[in-house]
């Protein structure tokens, strides 16, 4: 080892030198590297902190996520079986629960609103990450009421109350209740996100602050099994148990609790995930499938440059056979042509890394602003050493070829052909190759251009267009229980002041706003029909929404009528339902006039309403991937909310409102703050972010791909027409049509570009099922598709041996005859 090394220290100088000489080889080949590398490297940065880097607290592989599960779908837990689960599991340590809320702070200066999670005392011993100031929860604060300790998180410790040493002690007002600072969490904490907190939320940030349950301990619905109002449950595993242990323990305990409250728990299992699956949800596909394509790009990479060094390696076979002949061995001749790799590889990765720096910001700018983790993202010593690696990697991957070839150059053999051997046939396999791996990501960016495409044109049920929206939400001891005609009489004197203001064509609210990222649904039966059994009751989203919402969001009323001022409390219970509920539900009936019911309590008379009016089917969730459910809307004037979103349709710029809004809202109570204001245009933009990445990144990859993949072609034929300089001469002189020579070159690379679009289709088709659940609107084997990217493969490799070809067609025989 010694000795290689010696030799390789012995072999830099030489070759610097060597490298020097050639400028316009050394810098194609390290813009071409650093190209290669560096999207390698950002991808790379990302996926690190996403997906690889370990949770920020001790021994994070015992956490799970824990939560209720039915009919296939994961649903929070009511209070009542998380209690059971506690007292009867064997596979943990502790769990805990936690529920989303929103707080605003009044009596502090500016009204703001925080998100917040309420969490049992267990919690913090689950994540076992220590406050950075006073103390979390006490156990016997998770059950006594009127105690409003509150724990705020580090951010906001910083932000809000620049990082005041003495907070811990003080008191400030949240949902006009009084709480005690006793703590101040590390934002490491924020990284475990609730399932609701996307809604009304702006950022990857879970919680704000921390409050216990206690809160909760007089509200019904803690004692309610059917009541799963937003409990999700988090665990740490023993130290001897894994996950499918746990999920096995907990399968039992389910069982049982299903045979103990039939009503309630029949068919209701335990769902069990890791924490860190759990944390990064539904982005990791897309990460992984970004990785594999910078892959390709980075083997595209080495096989142009690879293409390069063995052009170069051919005009050199006289001095290694000369080298050789004096006693050079093959492997010291080997080391030095790597050598020649490596240093080029070197500064390829340098530059790649310096170009990871500056892409890796406008990636992460790109990215969906709910991306967990993305605040991590940075070429730390993980990411920097990766960039080493595959620097090293790449250097042998295209340098180990050409220097194991031009090593066995004998003199004897390049002295009887004095233009040395030519690896036509080896760089013929690099094109092809080439050609391959840029139709595999030319086909996959086309598929997914539509999929967004067709995302994008999906029927969204409403007009997003100058709709502003603006969260609400108003405290519960000012307008909660008993107070209703206090509620209802706030958003009514809202509207009249709202749709005053200059430039508002119409306001209302909603309590489920299109792509605020929350969904809810209930459980209801059709009136006169059996009643479903327990478990397999219909569901559907429901909406809680003012008389004008339809008008204001752009919804037609197909059949009856929408909300009127007289549908109040009251008053007859009346809803609307869409297109897809009446016919599903009344086929070949008129919906209009009939009835639908909900069991709102336990143990109390079923809630019927009667249907008033239908209205198109609407995009609430995702756009082109949510599951198509039900809709029914309540009036807002008979089912009122504390949390809401209200919605103003305008004529200019929706955004220029919002200081309207804000004072509209203060002058009605000085002490409530609006929140995640957004336009709804870019809610819905907001809804196919990872789409439009993953568009974006494949296809700026796909034609970084096909420039590669041009540009070796050119390098290939350009170096066979010089080789071939006398042939073409002698074929001129004996009379052979210069078309005959043009066509001869085009032909050689229409049979490379060929083969290499019949071996990347069958790439692209083998790999089809794994670009298939990003695919949307187009088949993932759409022939169309495998056709345009094979057309536009053909059309730019023929403007790449155009020049060559007509090179060789103009050669001068007495000039070439006279060269050689």
């Amino acid at each position: 080892m010694g000795r290689m090394m010696a030799n390789v220290l012995q072999d830099l100088p030489f070759t610097c030198r060597l490298l020097r000489k050639s400028p316009g080889f050394t810098i194609t080949c390290v813009l071409t590297l650093g190209v290669g590398i560096g999207i390698n490297v950002a991808i790379y940065s990302i996926i690190h902190a996403v997906l690889l880097s370990e949770l920020p607290y001790p021994e994070p592989d015992r956490l799970v996520a824990i939560s209720e599960a039915a009919g296939g779908a994961v649903w929070p837990t009511s209070y009542p079986d998380y209690m059971d689960w506690k007292a009867a599991q064997h596979s943990f340590d502790d769990i805990a629960v936690s529920r989303r809320d929103d707080f605003n702070l009044t009596g502090d200066g500016e009204p703001e609103r925080f998100s917040g999670l309420f969490v049992t005392a267990s919690y913090f011993r689950v994540l076992r990450v220590p406050p950075k100031l006073g103390r979390t929860f006490f156990d016997e604060e998770d059950s006594e009421a009127g105690v409003n300790p509150i724990v705020l998180s580090e951010h906001v410790w910083r932000s809000r109350f620049a990082a005041d040493p003495a907070i811990v002690g003080r008191k400030l007002v949240f949902n006009t209740i009084s709480y005690e600072v006793v703590g101040v969490a590390a934002d490491a904490l924020s990284i475990v996100r609730n399932p609701e907190t996307a809604r009304n939320s702006q950022g990857a940030r879970n919680a704000d602050l921390y409050a216990p349950f206690g809160f909760y301990a007089n509200r019904p619905y803690m004692h309610d099994r059917d009541g799963h109002v937003g409990f999700y449950g988090i665990g740490r595993l023993k130290h001897d148990v894994s996950i499918e242990q746990a999920a096995a323990d907990l399968k039992v305990i389910a069982r049982n609790l299903e045979l103990k409250y039939p009503a309630s728990n029949t068919d209701v299992g335990i769902a069990v995930t890791s924490l860190r699956d759990s944390v990064v949800g539904k982005y990791r596909a897309m990460l992984w499938l970004l990785g594999a394509a910078v892959a390709l790009v980075l083997l595209i990479t080495c096989a142009n440059v690879g293409s390069l060094l063995l052009v170069r390696t051919a005009a050199r076979e006289r001095e290694i056979a000369v080298r050789a002949a004096l006693g050079a061995s093959r492997g010291r001749l080997i080391t030095q042509l790597l050598t020649e790799s490596v240093v080029l590889a070197l500064f390829g990765g340098a530059l790649g890394c310096l170009l990871a720096f500056w892409t890796k910001d406008v990636i992460t700018a790109l990215s969906p602003h709910d991306l967990p983790r993305l605040q991590e993202v940075r070429l730390d010593l993980p990411v920097l050493a990766f960039g080493a690696l595959i620097t090293l990697g790449a250097s042998l991957v295209f340098g180990l070829g050409p220097a194991w070839r031009l090593s066995k150059a004998d003199l004897i053999t390049v002295s009887k052909s004095p233009g040395g051997s030519h690896p036509h046939r080896t760089l013929s396999v690099l094109i092809i190759g080439q050609v391959a791996f840029a139709c595999v990501l030319l086909t996959s960016a086309s598929l997914l251009i539509q999929t967004f495409r067709a995302l994008e044109n999906e029927p969204l049920g409403f007009n997003p267009n100058n709709l502003l929206a603006v969260g609400l939400k108003l405290p519960g001891l000012k307008y909660g229980d008993g107070k209703e005609d206090k509620l209802v009489a706030f958003y009514q004197q809202l509207l009249e002041k709202i749709s005053a203001l200059p430039g508002v064509h119409a306001a209302a609210v909603d309590d489920d706003v299109p792509f605020s990222g929350y969904r809810h649904e209930e459980n209801f039966a059709v009136t006169g029909q059996p009643e479903p059994r327990h478990g397999e009751e219909p569901s559907a989203e429901t909406h809680c929404v003012s008389p004008d919402y339809f008008r204001t969001i752009g919804i037609p009323i197909l059949r009856g009528r929408s909300f009127g001022p007289d549908d109040v409390l009251g008053k007859p219970l009346v809803i609307l339902i869409d297109e897809y509920l009446a016919q599903k539900f009344f086929p070949g009936r008129d919906p209009i006039g009939q009835r639908l019911n909900q069991q709102l309590l336990p143990d109390k008379p079923r809630t019927h309403y009667t249907i008033v009016g239908i209205v198109p089917s609407v995009r609430h969730g995702e756009v082109g991937i949510a599951p198509k459910v039900p809709q029914i809307y309540w009036s807002a004037g008979q089912f009122s909310g504390l949390q809401t979103t209200l919605l103003l349709r305008t004529e200019g710029e929706p955004t220029a409102l919002l200081p309207s809004v804000r004072a509209a809202v203060r002058s009605i109570d000085p002490k409530l703050p609006i929140f995640a204001t957004r336009t709804m245009d870019k809610a819905v933009a907001a809804s196919i972010a990872t789409q439009r990445l993953s568009a974006a990144l494949i296809g700026g990859f796909s034609i970084l791909a096909l420039f590669l993949a041009a540009l070796g072609l050119y390098g290939v034929l350009a170096y066979s027409v010089t080789q071939r300089t006398r042939e073409m001469g002698i074929r001129i002189a004996l009379g052979s049509p210069r078309a005959r020579i043009f066509g001869l070159i085009v032909r050689r690379a229409m049979i490379m570009v060929g083969l290499g679009i019949v071996v990347g289709v069958a790439l692209a088709t083998g790999c089809s099922p794994l670009i298939q659940h990003f695919v949307y609107g187009v088949g993932s084997h759409d022939p169309v598709t495998i056709i345009g990217a094979a057309i536009l493969l053909t059309s730019i490799a023929i403007l790449a041996c155009w020049l060559p070809a007509r090179r060789a067609s103009r050669v001068d025989p007495m000039v070439a005859l006279r060269a050689e």
